[in-house]
This record gives structure tokens, C-alpha cells and sequence, in this order.
């Protein structure tokens, strides 16, 4: 991907809709040459063009989008979800972290606990706790470069040797029955392992994945210990787990 296209999908990510005028200006390309990365763009699946401009939804790209780029992706919601999170946190204890840009939001929280060792798949995560000193273990296993991520046996036979305080993890969408769903079977596996090895199973789902149903079912709400939002959940799903709606 070109540098001008990678920079026309952080704006689409981060802004959703963009026309071809503002890209003109904030890129300092030509009308016509954005015109033609947008048609690249589109043909990879990346966005739907507009007359005059673009609209980016979660839903045209999937899991196409590289996680690098993903880190742009609902930036204020993350934050939100990250502050409200770490009210789950304690001294003492062990956390896994799927790999996920919502759970790698919760890493200068998880700094500010005493005592503490996360237990991850993300590639970026475990970079992010070595910059902020906190000790962290990696499941190995077969990288997705797209996503930084580990997967496979060898990732969840590392999870299964541990016993953690609280699992936090992401996913794609949730119907309004509280189902979690994604488009990513391997990293589901994962994350259901940290499911099972957790006493608290706490998933982080911005407002707009909500309503939402793709094609792997990850686990149900009333499996889970809370569903952090940054916006109220509908009550339908609030009431499975007695997360704040």
C-alpha cells in the first residue's frame, strides 16, 4: 500500500467520511490523483466511494484493516472504555490481554498496579508493557501479521498453564441478544482460552460494534463478568451481566 493511501485510510478511520477536496488540501496531492487512490482503495475493499468523496464503515473492510491502522480506529472510545476498565484492576494479580487496540489502551493503567503480570497474544501489547516496565508474558504460537497477534496450540497451550484474575478482550460485534461475534476464528480460540483460565471475563465493545453479528459466535453475555461500553448498553444486554446500562 502507498504512503497516500495508507495516510487517506487513518483520516477515513479516524473521521469516517471524507470528500476528495479536503484530501486534496490535507495531503497536498491533486483532485485527480486522490481519485485514483480512492478507486484502489475501494477495489481492495477498504471503503465505498461517494460522489466527491468516501465513507469508511467497519463492516467493508473486516479484518483487512492492519492493526497498525486500527489503532486510529474510535480512539475517544477506547479511552472511555480503557478509564472505565481499570477500575477493574488490582494489585497483585495476573491479567490477560487479548490482542486487541481496545485492551492495549489498558497497559498505562495496568502500570499503575502494584505487583502485577500480563499474560498476552498482541505483539503490540507486549511492546507497549515493556515500555511502561510491566512484566509480561507472551502466549506464542503462529503470527497473523495483519493483526500482531499469536494464535494456534502452542498460544493456547501457553494460556492453559496459567490461572488469571481477570481476562479483558475485545470483538467485532454484539447483537442486541449480548452475543460477541468476530470475523477472526483463530483469535475467537484464543480468546475463549483466556475465558476459561479467568475469574473475571470482561469484554470492551465501543458503542457503534453494538447491533452488530458476523459470521464466529465468541461467547454470550451471560458468560462474561461485565461488558464495558462508552455509551450505556441496551438493557437487554446490561441485564445478562449486570453491567451498567
Amino acid at each position: 500500500m502507498r504512503e497516500r493511501e495508507t495516510e487517506i485510510l487513518k483520516i477515513l478511520i479516524a473521521e469516517k467520511k471524507v470528500t476528495v477536496k479536503e484530501l486534496a488540501v490535507r495531503l497536498y496531492s491533486s483532485e485527480p490523483s486522490v481519485r485514483r487512490s480512492l478507486a484502489e482503495l475501494e477495489r481492495q475493499g477498504y471503503l465505498r466511494r461517494t460522489h466527491g468523496g468516501a465513507v469508511f464503515t467497519a463492516d467493508s473492510a473486516g479484518s483487512k484493516i492492519p492493526f497498525a491502522l486500527r489503532e486510529y480506529e474510535n480512539l475517544r472510545e477506547k479511552e472511555i472504555m480503557a478509564e472505565e476498565a481499570a477500575k477493574l484492576l488490582s494489585d497483585d494479580s495476573l491479567i490477560m490481554l487479548d490482542g486487541s487496540s481496545s485492551s492495549l489502551k489498558l497497559v498505562p493503567y495496568i502500570a499503575g498496579k502494584r505487583n502485577v503480570r500480563v499474560l498476552t497474544n498482541g505483539l503490540s501489547a507486549l511492546v507497549e508493557l515493556d515500555r511502561f516496565g510491566v512484566p509480561a508474558i507472551s502466549t506464542g504460537g503462529n503470527l497473523i501479521p495483519t493483526l500482531r497477534t499469536l494464535s494456534g496450540q502452542d498460544a493456547l497451550n501457553t494460556i492453559s498453564c496459567y490461572n488469571a484474575d481477570i481476562a479483558f478482550f475485545s470483538c467485532r460485534g454484539l447483537t442486541e441478544t449480548g452475543e460477541a461475534t468476530d470475523i477472526s476464528v483463530e483469535e475467537d480460540v484464543v480468546r475463549r482460552a483466556m475465558m476459561l483460565r479467568a475469574k473475571k471475563r470482561v469484554l470492551l465493545c465501543a458503542h457503534e460494534k453494538i447491533g452488530k453479528t458476523y459470521y464466529h459466535r465468541l461467547c454470550s453475555a451471560d458468560e462474561l463478568t461485565a461488558i464495558i461500553s462508552d455509551r450505556p448498553l441496551p438493557s437487554s444486554v446490561a441485564e445478562l451481566t449486570g453491567s451498567p446500562n
